[in-house]
């Protein structure tokens, strides 16, 4: 009751001064807020959720004909196709985002501004996916100098079901444990199944972000 009434009075401020979009980042533990906001409109956008890197993955341990490995930013090319086909996934139903596509250009320059890091598994000399990790987040929890965060993924829809990215993120891990890094975070939308599925597998969710659209008419 104590939620429902604070946010029907930041609700009236808000829509009085025309905001009719509403946002909340919750803790996940914190169950009686969560239910709180949910009986007020809102539904689950956003999950933020952590890894301990000593985690031990060991649904594949090998696949012959796929190569691990971290790339420097002179490759770049070869994640180009890898990273618009997650746009035309995430524009798809049900998640329905729109982002613009990326040239050459634009990866390389959105790249080095984030100084992401990029580790990749390969078939026969393709690059099949990819896991794009960075020192921040979208917490403040992720700046922990301990913490790495994960900011982009994908696999070819072809070579999914045999646990090539179980692997790849196992090899991941394993590299970046031997740089001292002790955590790693993710952050991905609720109604991406294939995000959901498997994100949910090895890390364990701590802010869910909630929204809340007011109808228009109102005004």
């Amino acid at each position: 009751m104590i939620y429902s009434k604070l946010y029907q009075k930041a609700a009236k401020k808000w829509v009085d001064e025309g905001i009719l979009s509403h946002g909340i980042a919750l803790y996940a533990h914190n169950t009686t807020a969560v239910e709180s906001f949910f009986r007020n409109g809102f539904g689950l956008r956003c999950i933020d959720a952590i890894a301990s890197i000593d985690i031990k993955i060991t649904k594949h341990e090998n696949i012959e004909d796929v190569k691990m490995e971290e790339i420097t930013l002179d490759k770049l090319d070869c994640l180009l196709p890898l990273k618009n086909k997650l746009i035309s996934h995430l524009s798809k139903s049900p998640v329905f985002l729109t982002y613009n596509k990326f040239d050459r250009e634009k990866l390389k320059s959105q790249s080095t501004a984030r100084m992401s890091r990029f580790f990749t598994a390969s078939s026969e000399e393709k690059v099949i996916g990819y896991i794009e990790i960075t020192g921040s987040g979208e917490n403040f929890t992720c700046d922990d100098k301990g913490t790495i965060n994960i900011c982009g993924a994908y696999l070819g829809e072809e070579y999914r079901g045999r646990g090539i990215f179980d692997l790849l993120l196992s090899f991941m891990f394993k590299k970046l444990q031997q740089e001292g890094f002790e955590q790693c975070g993710v952050d991905y939308e609720s109604f991406n199944p294939a995000a959901d599925k498997f994100w949910t597998k090895y890390f364990t969710p701590y802010t869910y972000s909630m929204t809340r659209r007011i109808d228009e008419r109102i005004n």
